[in-house]
C-alpha cells in the first residue's frame, strides 16, 4: 500500500520564528511529512530558519520575498510550490499553529468516513474562541448558517450580536459530534487534498492579510468539495490576535490591535461578499450599512466615547466603502509591517 504523503505550507514574518521553530519541532520527526515548504516574508531570523533547514536538504525549501507581501500572497506562493511536489495532501499551518503528534493519521481515519466524497477537513483549534464548541453548539438537525458577513436581517444575529453586549456564553450542551459540516475553513490546520490544490486557483494575492482563506474555502466549495471541523487532530495556538470570544468584534476597537489588521478585516469583508453572496448589491450595501450601525452601538457600549473610539469608527467605515470602491486610498494611519 502507497503510503501517504504531506506536504506543509507556512509563512513566517518579522519576530515569528520563535513561534514556528515549535510547529516544525512538532512535526519534523514523523514521516508522513515529506516537504515543508515555508514562505519567508520578511523573518528577522532567517538565519536561525536556514540553520534549522539545512539538515533536512531537499525535503525543507525556503522561498525568500524580498517584501512583506502579505500572508494572502506568500501562502498563495507556497501552495503554488506545492503543487511541484509528489504529496497527496498539503497540510496548511499558520506559524503559531501547532499539531499534535500523529495528526495525519487522524486526519486519514476520518477521511475513511468520507469514501467517494470530495472533501475538505480541518482541525480542532482549541485555543481559538469557540472552536472547541462547535462540536456542541448546535442540534443536529440544524442546517449550516447561509449568507456571508454581512447578513444583518437575520433574527439568530440579532440574538448572538445581544448575547456579545451582555456578554451571555454561548449554548454548548447539544450532543457532541466529532465531525461538524462548515460553512468555509479557515487557512490554519487546512488538510486540502492535492487536487484541490492544483485544480483550484490559490488564494487572491491583493487580500494582503484576512479573508483569504474564507474567499479560498468558498471557491473550493464551489468545487464540488464540502468542508469539515474534526475534534481530531488538536492543534494549539500559541500566540492569538484575538484571544476572547467577541474579540473579532471588540478588537476592532481595541488600540492594542493595529490600525492595518482592522482595515484589511473591514475591506476583505466586503470583497468576498461582493464575489460570493447570493444577495443583489443594493441588500448587500443595506446589509453592511446596518452592520455597521449596529458595531457602533456594541463599541459605544463596551468603550465609550472617547479619541479612540472615533478613529476606529471611521477607519472601519473607510474599510467598508473602500471594499464596494477599491480605488479609494488607503488611510495614512494603515501602516503594514515591512
Amino acid at each position: 500500500m502507497k503510503a501517504i504523503k504531506v506536504t506543509v505550507v507556512t509563512v513566517v514574518h518579522g519576530l515569528r520564528w520563535k513561534y514556528l521553530r515549535q510547529v516544525l519541532d512538532a512535526c519534523v520527526g514523523e514521516s508522513r511529512y515529506s516537504t515543508f515548504i515555508i514562505v519567508d516574508n520578511g523573518c528577522a531570523d532567517a538565519e536561525a530558519l536556514d540553520a534549522y533547514a539545512a539538515p533536512y536538504g531537499e525535503r525543507f525549501v525556503v522561498l525568500r520575498q524580498e517584501r512583506n507581501i502579505g500572508y494572502s500572497g506568500a501562502i498563495s506562493k507556497g501552495l503554488l510550490r506545492a503543487r511541484d511536489t509528489d504529496s497527496d495532501f498539503v497540510f496548511v499551518l499558520d506559524d503559531d499553529s501547532v499539531p499534535e503528534v500523529g495528526a495525519v493519521d487522524y486526519f486519514i481515519s476520518n477521511l475513511a468516513l468520507f469514501v467517494g466524497r470530495k472533501v475538505v477537513l480541518v482541525g480542532n483549534r482549541v485555543d481559538v474562541p469557540g472552536n472547541k464548541d462547535i462540536f456542541t453548539s448546535r442540534p443536529l438537525q440544524d442546517a449550516l448558517p447561509r449568507g456571508t458577513i454581512f447578513e444583518v436581517f437575520s433574527f439568530r444575529k440579532i440574538i448572538n450580536a445581544v448575547q456579545l453586549m451582555r456578554g451571555i456564553p454561548r449554548r454548548t450542551d447539544f450532543p457532541f459530534v466529532p465531525i461538524v459540516p462548515t460553512e468555509a475553513f479557515v487557512t490554519g490546520g487546512t488538510f486540502l487534498p492535492m487536487e484541490v490544490v492544483r485544480t483550484v486557483d490559490v488564494p487572491d494575492a491583493s487580500m494582503f492579510i484576512y479573508g483569504e482563506d474564507l474567499e479560498y474555502a468558498w471557491r473550493v466549495r464551489k468545487a464540488g468539495y464540502q468542508s469539515y471541523a474534526c475534534a481530531r487532530p488538536i492543534i494549539r495556538d500559541i500566540d492569538l490576535t484575538f484571544s476572547q470570544y467577541g474579540d473579532h468584534i471588540f478588537g476592532l476597537f481595541d488600540p492594542k490591535v493595529p490600525a492595518f489588521k482592522v482595515y484589511y478585516r473591514m475591506r476583505n469583508a466586503v470583497r468576498i461578499s461582493l464575489k460570493h453572496s447570493d444577495q443583489s448589491y443594493p441588500v448587500l450595501a443595506l446589509n453592511v450599512f446596518f452592520w455597521y450601525i449596529g458595531l457602533l452601538l456594541v463599541g459605544l457600549y463596551k468603550n465609550g466615547l472617547n479619541k479612540n473610539f472615533l478613529e476606529r469608527a471611521c477607519l472601519v467605515a473607510v474599510a467598508l466603502y473602500t471594499g464596494f470602491v477599491p480605488t479609494t486610498p488607503v488611510p495614512k494611519e494603515v501602516v503594514t509591517p515591512k
